[in-house]
């Protein structure tokens, strides 16, 4: 019988440790409502700022939607890049614009459109 009230007494204690746990957290948790809602959406514009970060670039010389000359390096379509001319602005989603890669994937903000490319 011991035993029973001394695991009553632990489960009591137990209790009234979580329930305190949990006011006090509700208390911060409204106390802090619009830091954290700050915070939250400061990451998400943190997590998709690379995708604002890219530098830009121009088509300096376009032949035939498929050789390019971009920032003095030239550029391959892997299949064509249909419409592409000169004095297009373009970004790198991957790749190099110093021709530093294998293979680039450039996006065209002019006609919003995306192409694969050899780097050579």
């Amino acid at each position: 019988m011991t035993d029973n009230k001394y695991f009553e007494i632990c489960n009591c204690r137990l209790n009234i440790k979580l329930t305190y746990i949990r006011e006090t957290i509700d208390r911060l948790a409204s106390k802090y409502k619009s830091i954290i809602f700050i915070l939250i959406i400061g990451m998400f514009i943190l997590s998709n700022l690379k995708t604002y970060a890219y530098s830009r670039y121009y088509i300096e010389h376009a032949y035939e939607d498929e050789f390019f000359i971009i920032n003095n390096n030239k550029f391959e379509a892997k299949t064509y890049c249909l419409g592409w001319s000169e004095g297009e602005i373009i970004k790198f989603i991957s790749g190099s614009p110093f021709g530093n890669c294998t293979s680039a994937l450039i996006y065209n903000e002019t006609l919003d459109d995306i192409c694969e490319v050899w780097c050579e």
